[in-house]
């Protein structure tokens, strides 16, 4: 039977999630709200997620077996998205309003314009250089990842900093920077997302301050364009990239390199009418299809829901294993996915369930409509906050909220969240407590010689 109307209904669905973008990014785009884009970025990386699962789902076209499912769970991350546009446009600013928040806004500083390029620098001595060493030493991969982040602080920094002073010809070497984030992590962990979510991040933060806005929204659907094809033609030298960085005996980062630039050189641009490159993205980029399992398997009841189980290990995932070496929780793996879903999926293979599955399967439709007005109040604040630091020169200060909340964008479990954050704010405290005094104090003795 063709699914006619159902064709109709996730047409609906996907321009309600549009619909919202437009909404959130205007807020974001309006000079009288401070803010880094953070609310944006988390957005769209539901969206990325999500809402691209949806769409192909829209085309008449596509005629996939597991059309209810994703049905499904495309309601269901409608309601999630909607209820993410209620707590950040409409409930935290009315408690801003409110209350009258003091740590929000903070007095000027002094500039530091060297900082972005102090935390650049050391984001990448620790990510290429001492990372493949620490990572083998317990609890330091994921504070050694946070180093990620800082350079992707940098970068948004050296963008604010080239704008503010109204130096152009920076603007474009920091976006050379940017654009070559999924690129670096293609060659050091095989994944593409993690780049693609932190370039996201970067464009979002941009796109706040960037003038003209025209400019800003043909690039914003130009990224989309580009995005949607790079990411189909890694899929054909996925493995193959993967096998070098993955290897036992470490492949020459010049090796792993030569890869991507033969990547490069069969780029594919995305055909929308072309099946096989939609199911690619029916299978890597449609979490609504876990979503939709999920709200079959427990309305079934072939599994009791969790009652808060897995909020309660992210709580406790933040102790550090260095502290707690039997800590039962680890990061990854399916197990948890096929409990909730009943999907069997091959021995080793790593699943993230994302944000609406994991609230979904604690305390059902409450739990995501609850669970993402919160998040959209504490998102909004925290990006609030980061703006006001941001303009008034409190750019350590910008760090300390900014870096930690990026890791948001594109999380799979509340585990990652609370293990990412805890580390990464460890990890700022590292930077701008103890290394930062020390690296002044290096260049101011340099420029006195």
């Amino acid at each position: 039977m063709e699914p006619i109307y159902d064709y109709y209904i996730m047409q609906f669905y996907a321009i309600w999630w549009f619909f919202i973008i437009i909404i959130v990014a205007y807020n974001c785009f309006r000079k009288d709200t401070p803010t880094a884009g953070l609310s944006l970025a988390f957005l769209l990386g539901l969206s990325v997620e999500h809402w691209f699962g949806g769409i192909i789902y829209s085309f008449p076209w596509y005629k996939p077996t597991n059309y209810d499912t994703v049905i499904l769970g495309f309601e269901y991350s409608t309601y999630a998205i909607t209820s993410l546009y209620v707590g950040n446009v409409i409930f935290a600013p009315f408690i801003v309003k409110t209350f009258q928040f003091s740590w929000l806004k903070v007095r000027p500083h002094a500039i530091d314009p060297k900082l972005p390029k102090i935390y650049l620098a050391t984001g990448v001595t620790f990510y290429f250089i001492l990372a493949p060493v620490l990572r083998g030493i317990i609890s330091f991969r994921t504070l050694v990842f946070s180093s990620w982040y800082l350079i992707i602080v940098g970068i948004c920094l050296g963008f604010w900093n080239a704008w503010r002073l109204e130096r152009h010809r920076e603007l474009f070497y920091w976006l050379i920077a940017a654009l070559m984030s999924p690129f670096f992590t293609m060659i050091t962990e095989g994944f593409l997302g993690p780049g693609i979510m932190s370039l996201l991040s970067i464009l979002c933060f941009v796109s706040v301050f960037y003038r003209p806005k025209w400019k800003v929204i043909l690039g914003a659907a130009l990224s989309i364009y580009l995005g949607l094809s790079l990411f189909i033609t890694y899929m054909d030298y996925r493995k193959e990239i993967r096998d070098l960085v993955w290897a036992e005996n470490p492949t020459p980062l010049l090796g792993k390199a030569g890869v991507v630039f033969k990547m490069m050189s069969n780029f594919k641009f995305i055909n929308l009418y072309n099946t096989e490159q939609l199911a690619f993205i029916d299978g890597r980029l449609n979490q609504n299809q876990l979503v939709g399992s999920a709200v079959k398997y427990l309305q079934d009841g072939s599994q009791p829901y969790a009652e808060g189980e897995t909020i309660a290990e992210s709580v406790l995932a933040m102790i550090p294993r260095i502290l707690w070496p039997e800590k039962p929780i680890v990061l990854g793996g399916a197990d948890l996915v096929t409990r909730y879903t009943g999907i069997e999926f091959a021995r080793g293979t790593s699943v993230g369930m994302g944000l609406i599955m994991e609230l979904y399967i604690n305390f059902g439709i409450i739990g995501i409509i609850v669970g993402f007005i919160l998040l959209g109040i504490i998102i909004k604040l925290v990006d609030m906050s980061c703006g006001y630091r941001l303009m008034q020169g409190d750019w350590q200060g910008f760090t300390y909220l900014f870096l930690p909340v990026i890791c948001l964008v594109g999380s799979i479990s509340f585990v990652h969240i609370t293990m990412t954050i805890s580390a990464a704010i460890v990890f700022c405290v590292v930077v701008n407590k103890i290394l930062m005094p020390r690296i002044n104090m290096i260049l101011t003795t340099r420029r006195s010689l």
